[in-house]
């Protein structure tokens, strides 16, 4: 069972990165509306990227050029006495406990609409027309797509969707290949198509991942919802790019028909599956963005990962450590308080506080003993790394 300080090390972790991806959901709202149309549709969904993976990272590797030198930084630690302890574990432990029962219910709406998805997989039915398995096998040589995908048609569908990471199915909905015909299918199998070629779907997964362990901060709920449809015009913007100019205007055409179908966006995005319509709201950015779409350039692949790398070494490490900066900490004698006492303050070991009072004479336990440690502010979070190796332990003065 974990004890209080690995609770607090974790729970710190958590705060600290959440805060700082909080922070990077802002920035990227402020990139993506500067950058306006000059951005690339595939450049704007990368930069979601920069918030996975700060949640992902255990540590930042300091650097002099990272933004958070602009933050000030944590001043020395105050004396911490350990007398209260016990009412410090206790909220510890009630912090962890409710966010464990976040954990808990999240997880738990998640699974439960992955088993919807699911089910609409389970009982679709195998299309047998031969045009529409040769149309596919077309698009996915367009799109330079490896990978086997099955066409399956469900009449509790409104709109198709992509659905499985590992063997990934196209659902259409009844009589589909009938209404769309070979023109619609087309744009249809390009779009969810590109979801295939860019992974689309276990990206999802990983952020609903993230979004269950870091419940509780509604930014990171906006940014989903925000790379949800930036991944949609990714996708629009790269089956755009396999046809021919005299093609992309029944593209439009296709979106507007498909929305028809759709009575009632969802509440919640499925889990699990993409689709080319998902809401009714998102539809009209997507078609100005492709009655003004230029096929992608290289100098604007060039200019997206510029921002994307500056944006990355900026913003993804952090402040090297200042000067060392020294902090008495009074700890007792007694093994648990000294582990305790640590847990918040650095990663040093009990061990060492237990040495020391034994070469300090055999001091009872439960008698302070003054330990002065090296102690380095890092970030600008409040965060205080490991202590120095070279900790100087005497004892009180008489």
């Amino acid at each position: 069972m974990m004890d209080s300080a690995a609770i607090w090390n974790v729970m710190d972790w958590l705060g600290r990165s959440s805060l700082h991806a909080g922070g990077l959901v802002i920035v990227v709202l402020l990139v993506q509306a500067a950058c306006g149309r000059r951005l690339p549709p595939r450049w704007r969904c990368a930069l979601w990227w920069l918030v996975m993976l700060r949640l992902l990272m255990p540590a930042l590797p300091p650097a002099r050029w990272s933004a958070l030198n602009l933050l000030p930084t944590a001043g020395d630690s105050p004396p911490l006495p350990i007398d209260q302890e016990a009412r410090a574990n206790g909220a510890i432990l009630f912090v962890f406990a409710l966010w464990l029962a976040g954990v808990l219910v999240a997880a738990g709406l998640i699974a439960l609409r992955h088993r919807r998805t699911r089910a609409l997989v389970a009982t679709g039915s195998p299309i047998s027309d031969e045009t529409a398995h040769a149309l596919l096998d077309e698009c996915r040589s367009n799109m330079r797509v490896r990978q086997r995908v099955g066409l399956l048609e469900s009449p509790a569908l409104e709109a198709p969707i992509l659905a499985g990471v590992l063997r990934p199915q196209l659902l259409l909905p009844a009589g589909a290949v009938r209404d769309l015909q070979t023109t619609g299918l087309r744009d249809v199998f390009l779009h969810e198509l590109a979801h295939v070629r860019r992974r689309d779907l276990a990206v999802a997964w990983l952020m609903s991942v993230l979004l269950v362990i870091h419940w509780c901060n509604p930014l990171l709920w906006l940014a989903s919802r925000r790379m949800r449809i930036d991944r949609e015009c990714a996708c629009d913007a790269l089956a755009l790019d396999a046809l021919r100019a005299d093609e992309r205007q029944t593209y439009g055409r296709t979106l507007l028909h498909l929305l028809e179908r759709v009575m009632r966006p969802a509440l919640l995005p499925r889990v699990g599956a993409a689709g080319v319509v998902e809401s009714r709201r998102e539809v009209e950015r997507r078609l100005r963005l492709i009655a003004r779409h230029r096929r992608s350039s290289r100098a604007g692949a060039i200019a997206g990962a510029a921002v994307l790398i500056m944006l990355g070494a900026a913003l993804l490490t952090e402040a090297p450590p200042s000067a060392a900066a020294t902090a008495t900490i009074i700890v007792t004698a007694a093994e648990t308080p000294a582990r305790a006492a640590f847990g918040p303050v650095g990663d040093a070991p009990p061990a060492g506080v237990i040495r020391a009072s034994e070469r300090d004479g055999g001091r009872p336990a439960g008698e302070p003993v003054r330990a002065t440690a090296t102690l380095r502010p890092a970030g600008a979070f409040g965060r205080v790394s490991r202590a120095s190796p070279r900790t100087d332990h005497h004892r009180d003065p008489p």
